[in-house]
């Protein structure tokens, strides 16, 4: 809905003009009938409309509860993995012991989000588009480049480095893939020409000014990707994906202003937004999940917009609107678990709920995955013990306790551990140090397995960047086989993401292009999709059936692997190899490095020299021993090894 301004300041003109665009916009949306808010089969103003309403907002926030319940005990490892992650641990039961928190979480959370997304944003092309028909390429071209442009638009790379962390924290991540219209007012300046002509002759129109010109237009038609919190997101507790169960609540916040503005004009997008009890808001065990993650970072609790905020509660899953026994994908927004502000058939074409999961480390036949916290957590807590109790003993070994005579004359305030340092007394025996031993040398030993022990269940040293110890490490094509077998540990958890989240967030936006992007001015438009094809454009031009493939986490994954095997097949076979097939390999190494190998020209071998041609009469009319003498000579000078041996391939 367009933003409000200022009425005062625009003619009655343009209050008309104004409405006019406002109706045409409404084409996104269909007609009237279609765009209603509340869509029950009923009125929903008359007296069974209310009741439908108050029914409908009862079913599902029973629902809600059920499953909000069901997911309490998901929250609790998903609070502890966030006090981990920021080094945050329960308060230690005796106040002088040493309260040191080792940060290996931290360090394996930020060694696994730049490895995820490196490995699939490894090349500057995300995918490919390949069509079903091979007569389609051309349009798949198209596709190709517009998809591309709007994950920029939607700022695609940024929310990925979002949503990746929250899956290595707490194993799933959500991706939210929707439609987007933003109308706004804008200024627009078009040239004013005057015709010139000189002795008869008609020249070109000459730009004698500018004339500007304030509209109210739509500056962007596109999908949008939102990333979800984990905590915003209520999954049907049988369902082990998006696509099954019954459905899914998500919760967004928004501003009574912004709600309000929703629900009015002619075509309001939600009703009952003058409802009093909208004011009304009660705490659920999901705001205390969030409370207790902004104390833990020693933040306020309370979050004074979102205090204001209404809590809105979409459900995208299946319900009987209609009333015909048939329950049917639909849209309802229910705000502050009270109030029905919209009841509409799932609105998009392709009727799926537009919900993307991916999960980190799957569990079969669950919803939620497990994340790289999740199953070191004792090892962390253990790793915490250790080094502290290596520096409590350290502690005690500087700061010794005594034994004092209860009889002797001592002061114990002098009983201070420091240099230069003397402690008067009656009698020499009525003080002794109490020893304590250095134990901390098997304490190293034991911290340096743990660490070793979490590494390799989660993302190892050489996968994190850190130098491997030992002779294989040492070297660079070892060093390069350590990371490919990393990778290749890693492999199957970023394919998943792959299958799961990318090709699913680019099938999705390229079924809602096919669905909104109905009108040739839309792709001819240079403020939107205009600028990025040299042709006249038309929805048709961006209809077909295709499939997406990524390129490059398939191709980095086993690159190391690869090239050690291309290299060693090189070593064995050069000698006896073409010039033309070692040029074939090494153009096939170098992709695998990560570059373009058209980039390079290879110079191969040249072919041996043709025989001289036979002289006349070597067959008939010839002599027939010369013809002998000559086949003889010539067959005897290919056999002869040839002195000089070609030179091999060399890149240039």
């Amino acid at each position: 809905m367009p933003e409000k301004e200022n009425r005062s300041d625009y003619t009655d003109k343009e209050d008309k003009k104004l409405d006019k665009e406002i109706s045409k916009a409404q084409q996104d949306v269909g007609s009237r009938s279609e765009s209603e808010p509340l869509q029950i089969g009923v009125d929903p103003k008359s007296d069974e409309g209310l009741v439908k309403q108050e029914l409908i907002v009862k079913t599902l926030v029973n629902k809600l509860s059920d499953w909000e319940n069901w997911r309490k005990p998901y929250e609790d490892k998903w609070d502890e993995a966030y006090r981990l992650f920021f080094n945050k641990d329960d308060e230690a039961k005796l106040p002088t012991r040493a309260k040191i928190f080792v940060p290996m979480i931290f360090r394996i959370i930020e060694s696994g989000v730049p490895l995820i997304t490196n490995t699939i944003f490894s090349s500057e092309n995300l995918f490919d588009v390949v069509p079903t028909n091979p007569k389609d390429a051309d349009i798949a071209e198209l596709i190709k480049i517009l998809l591309t442009y709007q994950l920029g638009q939607a700022n695609f790379f940024p929310k990925f480095i979002d949503f990746a962390k929250q899956l290595c924290l707490y194993g799933t991540s959500y991706f939210k893939v929707y439609w987007k219209v933003v109308r706004k007012w804008v200024w627009e300046r078009t040239p004013i020409r005057k015709d010139v002509s000189l002795f008869g002759i008609r020249l070109p129109a000459r730009i004698v000014g500018w004339k500007e010109e304030k509209k109210f237009k739509v500056t962007e038609r596109r999908p949008e990707i939102d990333v979800l919190d984990v905590l915003d997101v209520f999954p049907d507790p049988s369902a082990s994906n998006e696509r099954e169960g019954e459905g899914v609540f998500i919760r967004t916040w928004m501003s009574m202003d912004d709600l309000r503005e929703l629900g009015a004009g002619k075509y309001p997008v939600y009703a009952n937004t003058d409802k009093e009890t909208l004011t009304k808001k009660e705490k659920s065990s999901t705001d205390t999940s969030r409370s207790d993650r902004l104390t833990t970072r020693g933040v306020s609790s309370v979050l004074p917009t979102k205090a204001r905020g209404v809590e809105v509660m979409e459900w995208w899953g299946k319900y009987d609107l209609d009333g015909d026994g048939i329950r049917e994908e639909a849209y309802i927004v229910i705000a502050n678990r009270s109030i029905l502000l919209k009841a509409v058939s799932n609105p998009f074409h392709h009727q799926k709920r537009p919900l993307v999961r991916s999960v980190l480390f799957s569990v079969p036949m669950e919803w939620f995955g497990i994340g790289l916290v999740e199953p070191i957590v004792d090892q962390q807590h253990e790793l915490n013990t250790i080094r502290r109790q290596r520096l409590d003993n350290i502690n005690m070994v500087l700061n010794r306790m005594w034994k004092v005579l209860d009889t002797g004359d001592v002061d114990t305030t002098q009983l201070i551990s420091a240099p230069n340092h003397f402690v008067l007394v009656g009698q020499m025996d009525a003080l002794e140090p109490m020893e304590t031993k250095d134990v901390t040398q098997s304490s190293y030993t034991e911290a340096q397995t743990l660490m070793q022990e979490m590494e390799s269940t989660t993302v190892t040293r050489a996968a994190s960047g850190l130098p491997e110890s030992g002779r294989l490490g040492r070297t660079a094509s070892g060093a390069r086989l350590i990371v490919g077998q990393s990778l290749e540990k890693f492999s199957l958890a970023v394919r998943l993401i792959e299958e799961t989240a990318v090709k699913r967030t680019l099938r999705m936006m390229h079924q809602l292009n096919l669905q909104f992007i109905d009108d040739d001015d839309v792709l001819r438009d240079p403020g939107m999709y205009g600028h990025l094809f040299d042709q006249d454009m038309t929805p048709e031009a961006i209809r077909a059936e295709v499939s997406f493939q990524m390129k490059a986490a398939s191709e980095m994954i086993n690159s190391e692997a690869k090239i050690n095997q291309l290299a060693s097949f090189l070593g064995m076979g050069k000698d006896v190899m073409e010039g033309e097939t070692i040029g074939k390999v090494l153009k096939k190494i170098y992709k695998l490095m990560g570059f373009d190998p058209d980039e390079i020209n290879i110079v191969g071998q040249t072919a041996p020299p043709a025989p001289p041609p036979l002289p006349a009469g070597d067959g008939a009319g010839g002599d027939p021993n010369s013809a002998l003498a000559n086949e003889i000579a010539r067959n005897g000078a290919q056999s002869q090894p040839s002195a000089v041996r070609p030179a091999p391939p060399t890149l240039q």
